[in-house]
């Protein structure tokens, strides 16, 4: 879709070189999650092991079940105890870039707000408070302590340098082998992050949307566009309706289809499946 040279923004691109392309911030936010997560192996084996120990738990009525018996033999089985949930750490940045009433400026200030506040964790100071926490927390849960990996070379081609090879280097203490990592995970995200939502055609839609703004509240915007410029303004309008800035909501609606038009309801006409499409929704 977003491709450079065979997607389909570059296509219309060649025809309309005035065209716009936004991507959604939803899927922004998944591609940068993604993207981290892969490019970090440590962060991948850890989603990935604790996905599994999810669906192990909760995709078994059974084990669901045991675990039930286990936290009422340690009285502990209120609806707020601790307990096998599925692992969501975007939930609360994925709802506050889909809403329907969001705006672009918005969408930008919630990133660089995001982004500001992963910058504010990456140094020693907080490394030291988050790995204290996490100390006591393991002690807390009785979970043995962490030790350093076995030492392994790493693949010639990847040793060799100016003037031979290099020499691997290995972290001395635990703290110096999880800092690394900690340090690397942070820069990752937000290199994601902005690689991802720092989009060209989505900084003129915000400029539109704040020129609009303004013109709203009463503020001069002769002196921004001009008097030739201020005629194209229905045209400016009409783009900023047709370009969201999520298209999740519209999105839900076709998750829902399938539900929706079951093969019960396989002679179901156009017009009653667009009314069922919008209620459910």
């Amino acid at each position: 879709m977003s491709g450079h040279k065979n997607g389909v923004a570059a296509i219309i691109k060649k025809d309309e070189p005035r065209a716009l392309f936004t991507h959604c911030y939803g899927h922004a936010l998944n591609l940068a999650a993604s993207d981290s997560v892969m490019q970090c192996g440590h962060m991948k084996d850890l989603l990935d092991t604790v996905y599994e120990i999810t669906k192990l738990v909760t995709f078994s009525p059974k084990r669901e079940a045991q675990l039930r018996n286990i936290k009422a033999d340690f009285g502990n089985d209120s609806d707020d105890a601790p307990n096998i949930r599925v692992l969501c750490p975007t939930n609360l940045l994925s709802e506050a870039i889909q809403k329907k009433t969001l705006t672009a400026s918005e969408a930008q200030g919630i990133v660089a707000m995001t982004v500001k506040t992963l910058s504010l964790l990456g140094n020693e100071e907080m490394w030291t408070m988050f790995w204290k926490k996490l100390n006591c927390q393991a002690d807390g849960n009785h979970v043995s302590s962490p030790t350093l990996p076995r030492q392994s070379r790493a693949p010639l081609r990847l040793e060799d340098c100016i003037g031979g090879q290099a020499m691997p280097e290995y972290p001395e203490t635990i703290d110096d082998h999880y800092r690394r990592i900690y340090f690397e995970a942070l820069d990752l995200v937000t290199t994601t992050i902005n690689d991802c939502f720092n989009q060209a055609d989505y900084a003129v839609y915000a400029e539109c949307e704040e020129l609009l703004l303004s013109a709203v509240n009463g503020k001069n915007t002769e002196a921004i566009l001009g008097v030739e410029l201020m005629r194209e303004a229905l045209k400016l309008v009409k783009i900023l309706l047709i370009i969201p800035a999520t298209n999740a909501t519209s999105e839900r609606s076709f998750s829902t289809l399938r539900r929706v038009k079951s093969y019960l309801r396989s002679n179901m006409k156009q017009s009653h499946l667009i009314t069922c499409n919008i209620q459910y929704t």
